[in-house]
């Protein structure tokens, strides 16, 4: 009996859609949202270390 023939499937990552949601579009808008919390964080922090609060 011979074996069947592996069949090697290549999935792109910007392509893959898995039960209909879109994981790239969930990262991005999480970054986003990271990038917009991290910014005034940042200033808060260094103003609040300098006592300029």
């Amino acid at each position: 009996m011979s074996t069947p023939p592996k069949v090697v499937i290549e999935i792109r990552s910007s392509a893959v859609i898995s039960m209909g949601i879109d994981f790239h579009l969930i990262a991005n808008f999480a970054a986003l949202a990271l990038i917009t919390l991290a910014g005034p964080a940042v200033i808060f922090v260094l103003f609040y270390r300098r006592g300029a609060l």
